[in-house]
């Protein structure tokens, strides 16, 4: 097995590839269990261990890891300051984010500040270790019961309106329509998202249409507000969960619970 994207985080030996990956938990026990598990791994090499947010970005920047975990109940407070600085300082490395918080409205929060899956920190080592490898081959991840609150939440009409605007957006030209306002180009979008440029490009000719906009410069200024808003008040928590899932659900991401 190995990460489908070659990147500097990535080297090879005699044994196969090797991903770097930084932990970074709250207390002792949970750093100790997440580098077991890591240690059990071939394909990883634990690069950093530490339960301090200056630590984890200066050996962020220093060790350029592919893979990062994330305890997002940290003793200096909330991890996600420290979950938007890395994904910033690292945007190509899978960040799989660790949590007690189940709430839409957090879990959204969480996955726009730049993780690409979320587990709770009461799930199996079985479903850790399998949530690396999909996040190291660039899929988003859930939990199955995140899956299934967001799914039942949506189901049943909770927040969910006629499709206007951003919310006739699909789950990937959301996606794309986010880093836009995060102010990157194509070319590190296509690279954010392992897909071409080309791909991209279309994906904001189709946003363009769907938002009635003119031309590039509109269409950036308008991701820029949408982001700067906390993602527009015409795309709920729970719809915007419900993007995430089904790239869970369609190929572009993997759900724990479709296992």
């Amino acid at each position: 097995m190995e990460p489908s994207r070659e990147n500097s985080s990535v080297r090879h030996s005699e044994e196969g590839p090797l991903a770097r990956i930084l932990l970074i938990g709250g207390s002792p026990w949970l750093r100790h269990s997440l580098a077991t598990l890591a240690t059990a791994e071939k394909w990883l090499e634990v690069c950093g261990n530490t339960g301090s947010s200056a630590v984890a970005r200066r050996i962020c920047e220093e060790k350029l890891p592919g893979l990062i975990v994330l305890d997002m109940e940290l003793p200096e407070g909330s991890g996600l300051g420290l979950l938007r600085d890395l994904a910033r300082i690292r945007p190509d490395a899978g960040i799989l984010a660790l949590g007690e918080r189940e709430d839409t409205a957090w879990l959204t929060r969480v996955f726009r500040a730049g993780a690409r899956g979320y587990l709770s920190k009461q799930d199996e080592t079985r479903e850790i270790s399998s949530a690396l490898w999909r996040v190291a081959q660039g899929h988003r991840v859930v939990s199955r019961r995140i899956s299934e609150l967001v799914i039942g939440i949506v189901t049943s009409g909770q927040g969910m309106g006629a499709k206007r605007g951003v919310e006739a957006l699909s789950p990937r030209e959301i996606e794309v329509f986010s880093l836009l306002g995060k102010d990157q180009g194509p070319t590190a979008i296509s690279r954010r998202l392992g897909v071409t440029v080309k791909t991209v490009e279309t994906h904001c000719q189709h946003i363009k249409r769907k938002l009635g906009l003119l031309n590039g410069k509109a269409l950036k200024q308008r991701a820029l507000q949408w982001v700067l808003s906390a993602g527009g008040p015409a795309v709920s928590s729970a719809q915007f969960l419900f993007a995430v899932i089904m790239q869970c659900l369609t190929g572009n991401g993997e759900s724990l619970g479709a296992i």
